[in-house]
């Protein structure tokens, strides 16, 4: 999955304590995926873990799907 830049709207909704916005590497949250991936990719209602990866400037975010399996 591709890397997606949230909205300050997101920040708000997603809030976990970090700044979402401008958090350092490592910042993460969970949200739908639909709720935050853009509906021209087809996302799923599924829950996903957006972590901030050093290649993601602020407001960026790479989408980890949550594995069941582990």
């Amino acid at each position: 999955m591709e890397p997606v830049k949230i909205n300050e709207l997101h920040a708000f909704e997603f809030d976990n304590g970090q700044d979402l916005l401008n958090g350092p590497v490592g910042t993460w949250f969970i949200a739908p995926e639909d709720k935050v991936v853009s509906s021209k990719h087809n996302p799923s209602k599924e829950d996903v873990i957006f972590v901030r990866l050093q290649s993601c400037g602020p407001g960026w975010y790479h989408p980890q799907p949550k594995d069941e399996n582990s």
